[in-house]
């Protein structure tokens, strides 16, 4: 589960460094690769962790925490109408739907680099991303 950790938050680093849309776009696309591509890991974190030890769980929250709010700073550049809770929001939306795979029972009749592509169009049409 730590691999999932440090990949997101490898992505987080980098998205700091780029514009808002960029970013976003590096931020969907890692979040959607890593759940195509790690189905099992992230199926068992997404579903398990309730049963993990408790500091597991308390170090999870804090960096869901994290990734979430790197998440919404950029949200709220693009559109600075929107309050940092709108783009918390926003995210964890994003991630409802990009984490949907997991428990789809039809993903896998669509292949994955199909799935890994709507699941993209459908986070950047959330998110007003391109």
């Amino acid at each position: 589960f730590d691999r999932i950790w440090l990949t997101l938050r490898e992505s987080i680093s980098v998205a700091s460094e780029l514009e808002p849309r960029e970013a976003l776009v590096l931020l969907v696309e890692t979040h959607v690769d890593l759940v195509v591509d790690n189905r099992t890991a992230t199926t068992l974190l997404l579903h398990e962790l309730r049963s993990l030890p408790e500091n597991y769980r308390a170090k999870a929250k804090r960096n869901e925490s994290i990734y979430r709010d790197a998440w919404a700073t950029e949200i709220v550049k693009i559109n600075p109408t929107r309050s940092l809770d709108e783009g918390r929001l926003m995210a964890g939306s994003c991630f409802w739907l990009i984490n949907s795979f997991d428990g789809d029972p039809d993903a896998g009749t669509v292949g994955p680099d199909r799935a890994k592509h709507l699941l993209t169009e459908m986070a950047y049409a959330v998110l007003g991303v391109r």
